[in-house]
This record gives structure tokens, C-alpha cells and sequence, in this order.
């Protein structure tokens, strides 16, 4: 299996420290960027199906170029983004709750018009009908009716390179958006998007995460049940399967006030 396919590494520092484990290599090495740039030394990347340490310059090298090209019978046409005439378009028109009608990337194909046929079985068993009641629940609505979900998040946190790197970390799964300080995300909220997970920082220079959740509180108590507060190190895979929990549990507000950090 090609290495950049698997998710079974896992990052160290100084006194064989864990970073992150259970990572993809480009979550591998967005973490090391951003534990270098937090002043950790000696931070490396291990393959854990074999114990030994990853050359992280081959591994830039391998992300640069991307993953190999799926041959042309692993690839169907996107169910996600069709069109009136039954054809793959590479993009999606949605509601906002503003009324507001706008165009966004297919975030199932990502643009391609084809999609992994094993991925897109996987999304399949995530399938809801978000014509009616979904679509009101999650803010949206979705001219192709049915259709893969997947989960729209924000992450609120002061430290760029942090936040992006949880932006790419969790972008291969979720529709992921950042802020780096509660008045961008409170624009962000403002506008009528609806997020179904927020993951906020707890204590941000100015405004603090309790604080701007208590601020959304006031407009849209849905929304504030939403926010999941994190601290550093995050586990990943906790993070990814809370995300994946919230988004398709059944109601509206689900009270997840809670810290998650690496375990």
C-alpha cells in the first residue's frame, strides 16, 4: 500500500515524546512543523507498522507531487454534485440561512467530477436526507436533495500555525474553516453559517473561548451546543471521531462542553 495512503504514523520529540500517533503523512508533517516551531527538539516522524524513523525530506517530496493517479476502474462519477441532467458538475448550490444562494466547491469530489469508488462507498454509510429536516438542523439546503454529509467545522484558535495545522489535519475528512480570534469567528457565525462542530481554544488573548460561548449563547443556543473546547496535544483520532459523532447524532443540540487533549 502507498505510504502517503496510510494512517498509521506517528510523530515524537525529545525523550521520545508523542506529538500525535495514528496520523496520515501530511498530518504527520504539519505536526512537525508546528511542534518546531513551538521549540521542540529532535522531532521526528515513525512508521508504525515497521518501527523505524520516516525521511521526512522524501516524505515533502512524496506530498508535493501527491498521491499516484487511481486507475480509471477505481474512479466513479460524483453522486454529490450532479447536475439537472444527471451529470457531475464539481460544484454544489446552497441556502444560507440568510436566504443567500451560493455556489461552493463539491467537497465530496472535491471539484474532480470522479471519485474513489472505495471512498465513496465509505460516505455512503453516512448518507442522510437533508431536504427537509437535516437541512434545517444543519443551516443548509441542497438543491441535489440526498447527498453524501460531510461536517462542516471551526476552528478557533490564536496561534496560526496551530490552527492550520488542524485545519489540514481534519480538511481530508471535514469542510474546515479558521478563525484566530473570537471576533472572526463570531463573523464567521454571524453571516448565518452553521457549523456542526466549533473546536475553540479556551483561554485566546482578549474575548476567551467561554466567553465567546457564551456570547452565542445569546443568538443561537443550537450553535453554542456545539463547541467543543481543546487544549494541546490534541489526538487527532478522538477529535476526528467526535466530529463524525456530533454531525450524525440524531437533534439539534447536543451539550459537548468538553476538553480534548491527546490521551
Amino acid at each position: 500500500m502507498d505510504p502517503r495512503r496510510r494512517s498509521d504514523f506517528r510523530v515524537i520529540a525529545e525523550g521520545d515524546d508523542a506529538v500525535g500517533h495514528d496520523l496520515t503523512l501530511a498530518q504527520a508533517l504539519a505536526l512537525v512543523d508546528v511542534a518546531r516551531r513551538n521549540g521542540r527538539r529532535f522531532v521526528a516522524i515513525v512508521d508504525d507498522s515497521t518501527g523505524a524513523m520516516v525521511d521526512e525530506r522524501k516524505v515533502r517530496a512524496w506530498i508535493k507531487r501527491g498521491p499516484p493517479a487511481l486507475p480509471a476502474e477505481s474512479l466513479a462519477p460524483c453522486p454529490a454534485c450532479e447536475d439537472e441532467s444527471g451529470m457531475p458538475s464539481g460544484a454544489v448550490l446552497v441556502q444560507l440561512l440568510s436566504g443567500t444562494w451560493v455556489r461552493e466547491t463539491c467537497n465530496v469530489c472535491r471539484g474532480q467530477k470522479k471519485v474513489n469508488r472505495e471512498e465513496l462507498a465509505r460516505r455512503n454509510a453516512q448518507v442522510v436526507d437533508e431536504s427537509i429536516g437535516a437541512a434545517a438542523s444543519a443551516g443548509r439546503k441542497v438543491t441535489s436533495g440526498t447527498r453524501p454529509r460531510v461536517a462542516r467545522v471551526l476552528v478557533v484558535y490564536h496561534e496560526p500555525l496551530l490552527a492550520e495545522a488542524l485545519r489540514l489535519a481534519l480538511s481530508e475528512e471535514f469542510e474546515v474553516r479558521v478563525a484566530t480570534d473570537a471576533r472572526q469567528a463570531l463573523a464567521s457565525m454571524g453571516v448565518g453559517d452553521w457549523y456542526d462542530v466549533v473546536l475553540c481554544e479556551v483561554a485566546m488573548p482578549g474575548m476567551s473561548g467561554v466567553d465567546l460561548r457564551n456570547h452565542v449563547q445569546v443568538a443561537s443556543p443550537d450553535q453554542a451546543a456545539r463547541f467543543v473546547f481543546i487544549d494541546r496535544p490534541v489526538d487527532l483520532r478522538t477529535l476526528s471521531e467526535m466530529i463524525r459523532r456530533l454531525t450524525f447524532a440524531s437533534g439539534d443540540s447536543v451539550d459537548v462542553d468538553t476538553a480534548v487533549a491527546s490521551r
